[in-house]
C-alpha cells in the first residue's frame, strides 16, 4: 500500500474537488434566465435539468461523506481495513478506489443484496 501521507493528499485533494462540482452544481440550479424569455417548451426542459443536476448533487455529497469517512479511518489507523468483514482490502482495490471501506468479496455481496 502506497504511504499513508500519500493517499491522505490524495483523499484531501479529491474532497476539495468534489465540493468545488458541488458549488458549480449549486449555481446553476440556482441560475435563472435573466431575460425571462422562457417558453412553456423551455420550462419543462429546464425542470428536467434541475432534476438532473439536483441528482448530481446527492452523488456529489455521497462521494464527499465516503472521502470523508476515508480519512476518518486514515486518522483512526483503521484505512484498508474493510468495515464489514474487518478484512484487508485489498491494495489493487485502494488503489483503484481509495475512498472504498469494503474488501471485494464484501462489496460484491453488498451490491448483490441491493439488486
Amino acid at each position: 500500500m502506497e504511504n499513508l501521507e500519500s493517499i491522505k493528499a490524495q483523499l484531501q485533494e479529491n474532497l476539495r474537488e468534489i465540493i468545488g462540482r458541488g458549488e458549480g452544481v449549486r449555481d446553476q440550479i440556482r441560475q435563472k434566465d435573466p431575460g425571462g424569455n422562457w417558453s412553456y417548451d423551455d420550462l419543462g426542459i429546464e425542470g428536467e435539468f434541475d432534476d438532473v443536476l439536483n441528482r448530481l448533487g446527492d452523488q456529489n455529497r455521497k462521494e464527499a461523506l465516503e472521502t470523508w469517512q476515508a480519512l476518518n479511518r486514515i486518522d483512526r489507523g483503521t484505512y484498508g481495513i474493510c468495515t464489514e468483514c474487518g478484512g484487508k482490502i485489498e491494495p489493487e482495490r485502494l488503489e483503484a478506489m481509495p475512498a472504498t471501506e469494503y474488501c471485494l468479496s464484501c462489496a460484491k455481496r453488498i451490491e448483490t443484496k441491493r439488486n
